[in-house]
């Protein structure tokens, strides 16, 4: 019988990814251990790899709201440095380019909260949304109700936002034709 330090071990290994051949060297079990000992213990690994990731991901900065935040920290010295520029280190459009790129970037991080179906029209959204605005002057709105309102208000300022950045990507495009 293996200790449960032997077992805990085993556990902490598999979850930074060691084969059974270099498990069974380091730990003096047999590959046949192992294999049973993987399937007896998947829950525990799978928790021990997530772990692991998250204290990666925290530790280099990788979850999506450090990377938004940095993205636009970037993105606003750069208009910055369009504003107060005077082009003489940097061509304007070496400076318009860089700008497009960190615009990019950030718009790639544009996750959406809500899933609307693609089979929805805008007249359907706009007549519900008119409905439900009724009923919430009216004081009518059930919980469902006011959970749908807060959805479609969510999607159109998403929409609003993403016709937004879309806007500026195209004008920065056209600018930098003008050049």
């Amino acid at each position: 019988m293996k200790s449960d330090a032997t077992k805990q071990k085993f556990i902490q290994l598999r979850a930074e990814g060691l084969s059974y051949a270099k498990i069974s060297d380091q730990l003096h079990l047999s590959k046949a251990t192992c294999s049973k000992w993987e399937s007896k213990f998947t829950e525990e690994i799978a928790e021990l790899k997530k772990d692991h990731l998250q204290e990666l991901y925290e530790e280099y900065g990788m979850q999506k709201e450090a990377r938004i935040k940095a993205l636009g920290k970037v993105l606003n010295k750069i208009d910055d440095a369009i504003d107060d520029a005077d082009f003489s280190a940097m061509t304007p459009a070496q400076l318009l380019d860089a700008r497009l790129k960190y615009q990019k970037a950030l718009s790639n991080e544009y996750v959406p909260t809500t899933n609307v179906s693609p089979s929805v029209t805008m007249g359907a959204l706009q007549s519900r949304l008119l409905t439900l605005a009724n009923q919430a002057e009216h004081n009518n709105l059930n919980d469902q109700s006011a959970k749908e309102l807060q959805a479609l208000t969510l999607i159109i300022n998403e929409t609003y936002h993403r016709s937004k950045m879309e806007q500026t990507d195209h004008k920065l495009g056209l600018d930098l034709l003008d050049l």
